[in-house]
């Protein structure tokens, strides 16, 4: 019996982690970078989203620590010669991680 109880409890929670994973899944975003640079709090890069809808706008975002270098050079590629990014983005909101971010031929 107690086996069994067990076993309940852990589908319910194995249920209700695939159920948040679903939930907190990632989106890709076309956008402009507008600035990026470095602040003692890291790398820094300024976003607006110019797919349908325009999720967001002038939103600044920080570079994962293990991956700044790489954001930056991609995010100055884009401004310096007129090209679009992909961007990565868990949640939208001010200083959220970019998760991923591709420099496109757009």
């Amino acid at each position: 019996m107690k086996l069994r109880k067990v076993s309940i409890a852990l589908i319910v929670v194995l249920s209700i982690c695939f159920l948040f994973a679903a939930t907190a899944s990632a989106a890709w975003y076309t956008c402009t970078v507008n600035y990026a640079g470095g602040t003692p709090g890291g790398i820094r890069i300024n976003l607006t989203d110019d797919g349908a809808g325009a999720a967001f706008s002038n939103m600044w975002f920080s570079a994962t620590t293990d991956r700044e270098n790489e954001t930056l050079a991609t995010a100055l590629s884009a401004m310096s010669i007129g090209k679009k990014v992909l961007v990565q983005i868990n949640t939208i909101g001010h200083f959220e991680d970019l998760l991923g971010i591709y420099l496109t031929n757009n």
